[in-house]
């Protein structure tokens, strides 16, 4: 679920079951203000620290969520697109690129199959409460399809000691566990590190001593076709780039 902090409005009980899970259109159903926008850009912010020293000019973001990570790095970046199949997730990620006077663009595409852009189009593929969504599997697929269109991958998840499933069905796992899926599956660890937000919750987890509860990891490839693979279909004009 991306941006699991500060949890958005209209989130699931914890122990919400797969056959009860909310739209995502529900879960984000409401307008981003200026201070939530702040209060989830500082939640993330190594996250974000760690984008600004990867030094991308084209970022895509998979997964738009409220559009707050992906409006935060237009403000620095000109290249900055955010993707989310849900058609009504998109349009207040638009809305609030608007109000917010972000230069990101939201488009609807499917994470598995990015027809629409070409190989090597970003620097940088990020997400950020996503891929715990995902069985092992799809989440090889989902990284293969994303280093198709990008250098580097940046993702981060709530981890074990988050301790709640905002929406039911989060994949709750330490950083070691994210770690073995991806080498399993042929990916090189940059870097990884685990985080706690900078909100009042992060003081207590530190001022408690309580281990941090988000984890970040950069990726690349130890397979060189997978920069090199094409998707097996094209749109009738061909693939585009990101501009």
């Amino acid at each position: 679920m991306p941006e699991p902090c500060p949890t958005p409005l209209g989130a699931s009980s914890p122990d919400a079951g797969a056959e009860s899970l909310p739209s995502w259109s529900h879960y984000y159903d409401f307008d981003l203000t200026w201070r939530q926008h702040t209060e989830n850009v500082l939640c993330h912010l190594p996250m974000m620290r760690t984008a600004r020293r990867l030094a991308p000019r084209r970022v895509l973001e998979v997964g738009s969520g409220t559009g707050s990570l992906a409006i935060f790095l237009s403000y620095f970046l000109r290249h900055v697109v955010s993707i989310d199949l849900a058609d009504e997730v998109l349009a207040r990620a638009r809305r609030n690129n608007r109000r917010l006077r972000g230069r990101a663009r939201f488009e609807r595409a499917d994470a598995f199959d990015m027809r629409a852009f070409r190989d090597g189009s970003f620097d940088l593929a990020m997400s950020q409460g996503f891929f715990e969504h995902f069985d092992d599997a799809d989440v090889h697929r989902l990284l293969r399809e994303q280093l198709r269109v990008a250098r580097t991958v940046l993702f981060s998840v709530p981890n074990r000691a988050y301790g709640r499933r905002d929406r039911g069905d989060e994949r709750l796992l330490s950083r070691r566990q994210w770690e073995t899926i991806l080498r399993t599956g042929g990916f090189d660890v940059l870097d990884s590190r685990d985080y706690r937000p900078l909100n009042r919750s992060g003081i207590m987890e530190l001022l408690h001593r309580m281990p941090p509860t988000m984890s970040l990891l950069v990726i690349g490839s130890r397979q060189p076709a997978l920069h090199r693979a094409t998707a097996a279909s094209r749109t009738a004009d061909g693939p585009i780039r990101a501009e």
